[in-house]
């Protein structure tokens, strides 16, 4: 039989730091929902002095294994935020994931405490139903192009996934139930959820670009300017009667919607920074003139994997 297991850690926010990390968190909670199905519990709460604790419950070691999973690019983005007190493991967790910890609590300097014996108790979950989650996920499988049948064909896959991202899309390609069409059309809906924070009335507003033909593919999203941007979220949020959350940064609606914006642009231009800088040469005279006439037009031109000084020469 499988035991819980419970996994607490606890941090002091920098001295001014607080707003950046509730922006961080503001952002990253909702795609921890919907690519971490198999964690049950995760909170955050801060305390007198700036204490954070955060509160992670698993059903079992495996589904702990499963949460760590890209925690080494969370962490990047975390600790230069926070200071570490410690962590405290309740449960018997793997192997890996208590050498891990291990390292990380000596590299910090601070205590990590291990209860591992399981003595009893219950955890109180919704019960299983055949139909989809109501979870980011599966709100966004509903707004997608593909069939009903498909999206709990999916949901299932994800579900029941192990190995990496790109096994598992490779694995959806193999599958006779997935067309080619259908594993990109899913592929492009996750996407987008995860660019828009799972955010419903944006990933809609962006579906109706691509239903008119405006947006093809992600590549098109990322030559919108800030202009289209604060239109696409005011009628987003005009149309859903929603206000923007309290959590996102900002004194006014305005300044939230502004943050938001600044989000999407920096996923897409660290996404896809070629389009994005041809984007940006268009409408700008004074650039250098040879760049000005070149990269606009350059669609061979990738920036992941050549040099502008290379591209120039050739």
């Amino acid at each position: 039989m499988s035991e819980p297991v419970a996994f607490i850690s606890r941090f002091r926010i920098k001295a001014g730091q607080r707003p950046a990390y509730e922006a961080l968190a503001a952002d990253a909670t909702p795609r921890l929902q919907a690519e971490k199905p198999q964690t049950l519990v995760f909170l955050s709460y801060v305390g007198d002095e700036e204490l954070l604790t955060i509160i992670h419950v698993f059903a079992d070691a495996e589904s702990m294994d499963r949460h760590f999973e890209g925690s080494d690019e969370r962490s990047a983005q975390a600790m230069p935020l926070l200071i570490p007190l410690g962590w405290e493991i309740y449960g018997s967790v793997s192997e890996a994931a208590l050498a891990t910890l291990k390292r990380v609590a000596a590299t910090a300097g601070v205590p990590l405490a291990v209860h591992g014996e399981f003595l009893g108790g219950f955890l109180r979950q919704h019960p299983v139903s055949d139909e989809p989650p109501e979870s980011p996920v599966g709100a966004l499988l509903g707004l997608s192009l593909v069939s009903r049948e498909l999206q709990q064909a999916f949901l299932a896959a994800y579900l029941a996934r192990q190995g990496s991202a790109d096994d598992f899309w490779q694995s959806l390609e193999e599958d006779e139930r997935f067309s080619s069409e259908g594993v990109r059309e899913l592929r492009l809906t996750l996407l987008l959820g995860r660019l828009t924070g799972f955010r419903l009335p944006i990933y809609q507003q962006l579906q109706r670009l691509r239903d008119n033909g405006q947006v093809r593919d992600v590549r098109d999203i990322a030559r919108l300017d800030q202009a289209r941007w604060r239109r696409i979220l005011r009628a987003a949020h005009s149309e859903s009667g929603a206000a923007l959350p309290q959590a996102i940064p900002g004194d006014t609606p305005q300044d939230r919607l502004e943050h938001i914006i600044t989000t999407l642009r920096a996923a897409l231009e660290q996404l896809f920074p070629s389009d994005s800088l041809r984007h940006a040469l268009r409408p700008a005279p004074e650039t250098e003139p040879k760049l000005s006439r070149i990269i606009p037009h350059a669609d061979d031109l990738e920036l992941y994997w050549r040099m502008i000084d290379d591209y120039l020469r050739e």
